[in-house]
């Protein structure tokens, strides 16, 4: 896909560095004295993913779909994540996690779809979504450090709930305690 190095640049400080900085797709630039395309090689994201994103950063709205799942949405908030363009993104984020919401296709109890919905909230800034998805971890699950992320990059996020519930069973205990 053919995309304006400016338009990167201007919406991801990840895209700025990598083609204003010390990396060889910057080295490319210099060298073709900015005339000439420059490949950047991305590996592992999803393809559908990806061109949304793109499309979102370049302007072309009318080639996002006004739809999606929660799955699509969440390979989409990690590459969002990754090249830190979360402004090129919010409106429609907010539009999609809307109608998913409206169609009510959010879990209210432990399974993979809450964990996608507990990351997306998360990049996508909803505290009110990840409040409620943090709530369903901590009702339904022993120990949030244990449960398989497969790739989803929830380490930090499941941390500080498993440093959440340890906090509140202190409390409680303690209230026990002096009743």
């Amino acid at each position: 896909m053919r995309v304006s190095s400016r338009h990167l640049i201007l919406a991801s400080r990840t895209f700025r560095t990598m083609l204003e900085g010390p990396w060889k797709e910057c080295l490319a630039v210099a060298s073709k004295n900015q005339s000439g395309p420059v490949l950047i090689e991305t590996s592992d994201w999803d393809a559908a993913a990806l061109a949304i994103v793109l499309d979102a950063i370049h302007g072309r709205y009318q080639d996002i779909p006004k739809h999606v799942g929660i799955g699509l949405m969440t390979r989409i908030a990690t590459i969002v994540d990754y090249y830190e363009c979360h402004e090129c993104l919010q409106l429609i984020s907010d539009i999609w996690m809307a109608d998913i919401w409206g169609k009510n296709e959010v879990p209210d109890t432990f399974c993979k779809s809450s964990l996608l919905w507990l990351y997306t909230s998360w990049v996508f800034s909803r505290p009110n979504i990840m409040d409620l998805m943090s709530r369903v971890l901590l009702q339904d699950t022993l120990d949030p450090s244990h449960i398989n992320l497969k790739d989803l990059p929830l380490g930090q996020i499941l941390g500080l709930i498993s440093q959440y519930r340890l906090i509140m069973t202190i409390a409680l205990t303690q209230d026990r305690k002096n009743w």
